[in-house]
């Protein structure tokens, strides 16, 4: 992926340097310990596992978004290409903070339905992997995020194939649908980037779906708590009564000659 909206490579700000650098250092840490020290302890302590988290080992709804297959290279330069291209332009927009809690939501609920679809007595493998992880579901989220910020922004798919930002969110749509409809689990089981979508669609944009709502909300809250108050006197507040004020009082003397 790469956007044709300026010249040159965009230059990511902290939050995504940060993400970038977080998830290169633990592939590079795990690649080596798996494959060279021959110990898969510390990935496994991190890694999704829906009856460890379910039995309380919450953590892992986050940490398991920050590994990468320790055996496929390609895993992780697509995950750091996604976050490379997609995020830059969206943090500059939203600011850090927003950002990141924008991608660790999309993770934490991406890796929560796998574990909540464990529970279901289906017996397809692709309802209980036997762990889960990766950041694809931010990767969705952040692409509708990306989709909504910039409609009219052209990017080039695979380097490739030119797609409007507008169209972006549903051809992330498209392709989380044909992986559940293939059975393509991936690392983070099928349903995942699913989950990452539909953060994208809820809190991507501005304002999201979800903060307009909450406003419109609010506003009505506040027009109805108004009318009331114009539609009620006060207890205890004494009759309304019409007060004459300004005329000339008839009953007296006429004065206006008196000068």
């Amino acid at each position: 992926m790469n956007g044709s909206a300026s010249s040159g490579l965009p230059r990511p700000g902290p939050a995504v340097i940060f993400l970038l650098l977080l998830v290169g250092a633990m592939s590079i840490a795990q690649a080596i310990l798996v494959n060279f020290a021959h110990t898969q302890a510390p990935f496994l302590i991190l890694a999704g596992d829906a009856d460890k988290i379910l039995h309380g080992e919450v953590w892992r709804l986050l940490t398991a978004s920050v590994l990468t297959n320790p055996g496929s290279l390609s895993d992780v330069l697509f995950t750091l290409m996604g976050i490379y291209f997609l995020s830059t332009e969206v943090e500059r927009r939203w600011g850090a903070r927003r950002y990141l809690a924008f991608v660790a939501g999309a993770v934490v609920f991406g890796n929560l339905v796998t574990t909540l679809l464990h529970l279901l007595p289906i017996s397809s493998s692709l309802f209980h992997p036997e762990i889960f992880f990766g950041s694809y579901a931010a990767v969705a989220a952040i692409s509708v995020a990306f989709s909504l910020e910039m409609p009219d922004i052209v990017i080039r798919l695979f380097f490739f194939v030119p797609v409007r930002g507008a169209w972006l969110k549903w051809v992330t749509l498209v392709m989380a649908v044909v992986a559940v409809l293939y059975g393509a689990a991936g690392t983070e089981g099928p349903f995942a980037p699913l989950a990452g979508w539909s953060v994208g669609m809820l809190f991507g944009g501005t304002p999201s779906v979800v903060r307009r709502a909450y406003l419109n909300w609010k506003l009505g809250r506040l027009q109805k708590t108004t009318s009331s108050a114009r539609g009620k006197r006060p207890a205890g507040a004494p009759a309304l009564r019409v007060v004459k004020g300004g005329l000339p009082d008839e009953s007296g003397p006429n004065k206006r000659m008196l000068n």
